[in-house]
């Protein structure tokens, strides 16, 4: 569980999640493409820099 406030949010909003080992994100996208499913490109980057 966690809090967070995305994009241009005013109000931070109550955010869970689990944990997936990058194997298993690869095979999910593997699966999702063959079934002719849009998936989006993964950044060149994460700003984890950035302020909230």
């Amino acid at each position: 569980m966690s809090i967070a406030s995305v994009g241009d949010m005013r109000t931070p909003v109550r955010l869970r999640s689990v944990y997936l080992p990058t194997e298993a994100c690869w095979q999910i996208n593997d699966l999702m493409c063959a079934e002719g499913l849009k998936v989006r490109e993964l950044p060149a980057s994460i700003g984890l820099g950035k302020a909230a």
